[in-house]
């Protein structure tokens, strides 16, 4: 039976799904299972966890070709991946409670933070939103739709709303920052809650409909009014036409024509009258509207500034927003974030020092477990974890030493330590689209939409690297970085020698005809004498001498 290596091999050098199926059905028991029992028996949540967990497979495959034991990595990778899905699973009934929290927060219109400053702007701000953003918010908070029901409105899951809520709210706390309202997301989103709708008063939809039908038949009461007058005036036409001609109308006929005329004047000064009145009523209506909109002014500018809540001090912050009534819930997730926060540049410090990013050798970007730093992370998350135990009593699920190691953060630490800090966000929003990419998107029973993916993504990192960047870029991640990693490995390469080998592999292979064979290509490279001519000039002849004993010197099955 073919072993899970050659397998893996088949898939990456020839995109054999037929292989990469038969490692799927090997596996997935094992998978399944073990996800099942850290999902708490969560069916669907399990099938989940498995989809991505045979995702990334295909996403590293690459890297995996040559793991001794499959099954061990899959083992590992799924405890980590259904690990983190619980976290996500319990985030998203915490945002549901906070839902709760901040509709029970309606009923309290003093813990408003600035509905006084954002009144005035809020309109403008809602329409520089996009159509899809300014409907989440028009949905979650002007409505008061669950986001379930936002969801369904928008199309969307459950979770898609509350992503699209949340980006649309942080778009439109940008706008107000600019037109110096300064608040927390938080503080935005209890103001939108207490005050984006105010209840009208019981009868306004009795009048406003009520008016409506009569614009209606006042309209149609002035084009009766004219045809009126231009009957009027047809039969005063005819009378007088009578008359000229001579044909002795009589003078009975005269009379009951006036009389008819007179009755008709008389009904089209009532109607004047009943349209008088009409108009008085909308002024009188629209002056209670405005008379309305002074006292809901009124109203905002009695509520206090959230800022006054705020505090540096996270004891002072939690008793401030215990003493308006803020739910539990809603200040346990507030000080989870900021205490994080406040951790972040030490344990970014630490995490540094176990990166050691040596990309010519076939290991490649490693961590170091040296002692002294791994104790340094945990001790660090000791001191984090009994801060939030003493702030809010409870501790948090980060999932210890690997967990601190899979935010964009790391990964740009991991991957992109060759980027300025000014650098580093621009090429962190791609990195952030692929990761998401790669979670929602891809889908391991369609390797096509991984592919695309990939490509989508070296699209767009082409597109905002600089030329210096992407060539570091591709030393580190290219598929020919991976190869001659592996293939070099038995001839140690110093960083300089692995640079010059990967420019002169990238130099020379520009004019070789086209192969689907990757590996196959590298080996016609490395044989074209004029590649070894030069080969020996940057290495020197003695190094050349070893590069062809130990590389050249093998026929190009070896690295099949």
């Amino acid at each position: 039976m073919t072993d899970d290596a050659q397998l893996l091999r088949q898939y990456v050098e020839r995109r054999c799904e037929q292989a990469f199926g038969e490692l799927v059905k090997r596996h997935i028991d094992l998978v399944y299972a073990t996800a099942l029992r850290l999902v708490n028996g969560d069916t669907h949540l399990a099938e989940d966890v498995a989809q991505t967990v045979f995702t990334d497979l295909a996403r590293k495959a690459r890297s995996l070709a040559d793991t001794a034991a499959l099954g061990g990595w899959l083992y590992r990778h799924t405890c980590f991946t259904a690990s983190k899905a619980v976290r996500t699973e319990r985030r998203r009934q915490a945002r549901e409670q906070q839902a709760v929290a901040m509709n029970a927060l309606n009923d309290h219109s003093d813990t408003d933070a600035a509905w006084r400053q954002i009144a005035p702007v809020l309109d403008e701000a809602m329409n520089r939103l996009s159509a899809p953003d300014r409907d989440a918010v028009v949905l979650r908070f002007f409505e008061r739709r669950d986001l379930r029901a936002v969801g369904a409105a928008l199309g969307t899951s459950e979770d898609g709303a509350q992503k699209r809520v949340s980006r649309a709210l942080e778009k439109l706390r940008t706008f107000l920052l600019r037109r110096g309202v300064t608040l927390s997301a938080t503080a935005l989103a209890a103001s939108l809650g207490s005050h984006a709708v105010t209840s009208a008063p019981a009868a306004l939809a009795t009048s406003v409909a009520g008016g409506a039908i009569t614009a209606a038949t006042t309209s149609s009461l002035t084009l009766t009014l004219l045809k009126a007058m231009t009957t009027t005036n047809l039969k005063v036409g005819v009378a007088s036409a009578l008359v000229v001609a001579g044909l002795g109308t009589s003078l009975v006929l005269q009379n009951q024509a006036n009389d008819r005329l007179r009755a008709e004047n008389e009904r089209l000064a009532k109607l004047k009258v009943d349209i008088e009145e009409l108009e008085r009523l909308r002024q009188e209506h629209l002056e209670l509207l405005r008379l309305k909109g002074q006292v809901s002014e009124l109203g905002a500018k009695a509520t206090f500034d959230w800022r006054e809540v705020e505090s540096p001090d996270l004891r002072q912050y939690i008793a401030k927003m215990r003493a308006i009534g803020v739910p539990e819930a809603t200040i346990r997730d507030i000080i989870i974030a900021g205490v994080n926060r406040l951790y972040a540049p030490r344990r970014k410090e630490i995490v540094q020092a176990l990166i050691r990013d040596e990309f010519w050798k076939p290991e490649g970007v490693r961590l170091s477990f040296s002692r002294e730093p791994v104790e340094a992370l945990q001790r660090l998350d000791e001191e984090k974890q009994a801060l939030l135990k003493e702030l809010i009593g409870v501790e948090t699920d980060d999932g210890g030493f690997a967990h601190n190691l899979n935010s964009l953060d790391d990964e740009l630490d991991l991957h992109w330590g060759f980027l300025t800090e000014d650098r580093r966000p621009i090429v962190g929003q791609v990195v952030a689209r692929y990761r998401r990419m790669g979670k929602d998107a891809m889908s391991w029973l369609d390797l096509e939409k991984v592919e695309e993916a990939e490509r989508a993504y070296e699209s767009e990192l082409a597109r905002v690297l600089t030329e210096e960047e992407m060539h570091e870029y591709q030393l580190r991640r290219s598929g020919l970085a991976l190869r001659l990693r592996g293939q070099l490995s038995w001839f140690q390469t110093t960083e300089a020698e692995f640079r010059a080998i990967f420019g002169l592999m990238k130099e020379f292979g520009a004019d070789l005809n086209t192969t689907d064979d990757a590996v196959q290509r590298d080996w016609q490279i490395r044989s074209r004498p004029d590649f070894q001519e030069v080969l020996k000039t940057v290495v020197g002849q003695g190094r050349f001498e070893e590069f062809q004993e130990k590389i050249l010197s093998k026929p190009a099955s070896v690295w099949e």
